[in-house]
């Protein structure tokens, strides 16, 4: 039977996230100007509140790429600088010398300036996910410790969660580790969910029913939760269970859910507010914030989705200048991997030109 294991820490404390970013270049004089690559490491330190701490940093590796390209038609020369780094990271964890992510960062850049990489990536290297993990896009292209037929990505053990907070922990953890911050984040707010609800209650995973799922959904309706949440929790819920299931962990009905709605649905023809008038929005657009910047810059974020034809929040958060070529934005949507392409208006288009003209301005307060 396998199991879900516990994400292997590094040395001192810290993780670390490799991965590959192509910048395409934006310049309308020169629409064919190659792009640049940036090999971005984040590191992450798990703190005493279940919080994580994150910084990261990207380094020019000075590679040139033609517009369009991805780092798949490339691989053969991208993939010795993310096999550098995984080397620099594993020799400062031996080293037995405390390093952080500037440490890592300022020693690939002397590797490239002195053109001292290391070019063939050894024929019996076998990825370590304790010294670093990778975006799931870059798994592929190297070996990993194996368990059955998937990748490793957690050392053999025997732990195995009793409850429903356990799991959902547990899952929270794996997801950081693959570097699947979102779906982690997800999972942590479940667990968080769930104990409040069960209390001092400790519920094993073999007594999780359907009827413990409808005392949930219950729950969350009577403590005043609001419907869309509701639907988020009960949701990844289903999701984490269903990991259980396919992991061998628990056997639960397959009808626990049954009439239990994880749908967030809006009786549009019987409730007049449920769509906002064109002339609501214009008055929310021409609203006066300037007193608050908080406020101003969520005002901003909610219209440049609405004028990017009802762009996602998370897909607005993940934008970066790398996503825009001019009045060109182009992006991938995080719920379906969909590549969107779209010419912003003038109304978008001044939302970027508010922040001083300087687009990054505005990408970099959506990160803040």
């Amino acid at each position: 039977m396998s199991k879900i294991q516990e994400p292997r820490i590094a040395y001192n404390g810290l993780m670390y996230l490799i991965t590959l970013k192509i910048q395409e270049a934006r310049s309308k004089l020169h629409p064919n100007k190659p792009g640049k690559v940036y090999l971005s490491i984040v590191e992450r330190e798990p703190m005493s509140d279940g919080t994580v701490r994150s910084q990261h940093r990207s380094v020019n590796i000075g590679i040139s790429v033609p517009k369009g390209a991805h780092f798949r038609d490339l691989r053969e020369e991208l993939l010795p600088y993310v096999y550098n780094t995984y080397l620099i990271i594993d020799k400062l964890r031996n080293s037995g010398a405390p390093f952080n992510v500037d440490d890592v960062s300022e020693r690939l850049k002397s590797v490239i300036a002195n053109d001292r990489l290391d070019t063939r990536i050894a024929e019996d290297f076998i990825w370590d996910t304790d010294v670093a993990t990778l975006k799931k896009d870059l798994i592929p292209f190297f070996r990993y410790k194996k368990v059955g037929s998937k990748y490793a990505v957690y050392e053999e053990t025997d732990m195995k969660p009793e409850s429903l907070p356990e799991l959902f922990s547990l899952l929270s953890r794996k997801m950081l580790s693959e570097g699947r911050e979102s779906t982690s984040d997800s999972y942590k707010s479940t667990a968080n969910s769930l104990k409040r609800f069960l209390g001092d209650e400790d519920v094993p995973l073999t007594d999780v029913n359907h009827n413990f799922i409808e005392d949930y959904a219950g729950w969350l309706k009577d403590n005043g939760v609001a419907d869309s949440t509701q639907s988020f929790y009960l949701r990844t819920l289903r999701a984490g269970i269903s990991h259980a299931v396919k992991e061998g962990i628990a056997v639960f009905d397959k009808d626990m859910f049954r009439n239990v709605n994880t749908k967030v649905s809006l009786d549009i023809a019987g409730n007049e507010n449920a769509c906002l008038s064109r002339e609501t929005l214009l008055k929310i657009a021409n609203l006066d914030l300037s007193k608050s910047e908080n406020l101003d810059l969520a005002r901003d974020m909610f219209m440049f989705g609405f004028y990017c034809r009802g762009m996602e929040l998370t897909d607005i958060m993940a934008l970066t200048t790398g996503n825009l070529n001019g009045d060109v934005l182009k992006y991938r949507r995080r719920g379906n991997g969909k590549e969107i392409t779209l010419r912003l208006d003038s109304r978008a288009l001044a939302i970027l030109k508010k922040y001083y003209y300087c687009p990054l301005k505005f990408f970099e307060q959506l990160k803040n």
